[in-house]
């Protein structure tokens, strides 16, 4: 079975909220088309530099632990790499405009892919970013991250 399949068959969707992991170790996220409202959020609590963002565009799965995709057009679609457009397509039913998915690989790792479907949601791309931003670092942390304080202070700008 070649590793398109495999990742097919084993993902599992989880929409908000998401109970985080207990892991407490760096996590490195690949990014595709994220607006600044994600940096910019993750640069204001990230106090413990738990999340490394690499500066290429791209990375594959054994280069990092997650990915954070954003999506708004079929144009966007046609530019991922089959592997990360499979993972699209599987959470495509969802109507959740933010979900993550955790993927495990045939070679043992376990990816986290964040899918930000901005066709599914009235509200701004920055908005989406920053909400984007508190659910990864939910991850990288533990703890929920996307709280309703959270979302006031971090996001209402957007």
């Amino acid at each position: 079975m070649n590793m398109l399949r495999a990742i097919i068959l084993f993902v599992t969707v989880f929409t908000l909220p998401v109970h985080a992991s207990e892991n407490k170790d760096k996590l490195k996220v690949g990014l595709f088309h994220t607006p600044a409202s994600f940096s910019a959020t993750l640069s204001a609590i990230d106090d413990e530099n738990r999340i490394v963002l690499p500066s290429a565009t791209w990375f594959e799965p054994s280069e990092v632990n997650a990915w954070v995709l954003f999506i708004s057009s079929d144009e966007d679609r046609m530019a991922l790499p089959e592997i990360a457009l499979q993972v699209v397509e599987a959470v495509e039913a969802s109507p959740n405009p933010l979900v993550r998915v955790s993927v495990d690989l045939q070679n043992g790792q376990s990816l986290r892919v964040q899918v930000n479907n901005l066709a599914k949601t009235s509200r701004s791309v920055d908005f989406q970013g920053c909400l984007a931003a508190l659910d990864i670092a939910s991850v990288a942390y533990g703890e929920s991250y996307v709280t309703p304080e959270n979302i006031e202070v971090f996001c209402s700008e957007h």
